[in-house]
């Protein structure tokens, strides 16, 4: 799924933010390894952007280990 070396949407060109919205903030952290970033709506750009279909699949999995939104 990427986790550790997704881009920032903000890196990816053509993927805007609109006016309002869901954004998702994703930390990694280990004892030496540290990473964060950010997706603007992922569901909406899903189609168009591999990466935004891979924080999808992220939050599916998450969703699915946590038991949310059942």
């Amino acid at each position: 799924m990427n986790i550790i070396s997704l881009p920032d949407f903000s890196t990816i060109k053509g993927y805007e933010i609109g006016a309002d919205g869901d954004i998702y903030f994703i930390e990694v952290a280990t004892t030496k390894y540290y990473r964060f970033y950010s997706y603007w709506e992922p569901q909406t750009f899903k189609n168009k952007f591999e990466q935004a279909k891979s924080m999808v699949e992220i939050l599916d999995l998450i969703k699915q280990q946590f038991s949310i939104g059942k």
